[in-house]
């Protein structure tokens, strides 16, 4: 984790994608924020650590970019509110909401 990036969006991302991890992203009150993290491992196994993709590449522009910023989003404490609620989420019609766990956490890792 401490390896210098020198361009290669790959740590950029691995950073923020270990951090949402450890920060528990299966327990903020979204759902998205799971689907995230399975897009982003998903992005490292076709991009792995290290192979130097460049911020102005295509797989950096085009997908990577948009992930990071939703993963440090979650890992600032942005995405979720308090409660652990998603701010961007549609709380119009609750019937269908799982039921919360109770140990909803804010994000603690950056």
């Amino acid at each position: 984790m401490q390896a210098p990036v020198a361009g290669d969006k790959t740590y950029t991302l691995f950073e923020a994608l270990v951090a949402a991890k450890l920060n528990g992203g299966e327990y903020c009150g979204c759902p998205d924020i799971a689907d995230i993290i399975e897009a982003a491992d998903a992005w490292i196994f076709v991009h792995p650590v290290g192979v130097g993709v460049a911020a102005n590449s295509d797989a950096w522009q085009g997908f990577g970019d948009d992930l990071y910023e939703e993963l440090d989003d979650f890992n600032n404490g942005e995405l979720c509110d308090d409660d652990g609620d998603c701010k961007f989420c549609d709380d119009g019609d609750e019937s269908g909401d799982e039921e919360k766990d109770d140990d909803v956490r804010k994000p603690k890792y950056k």
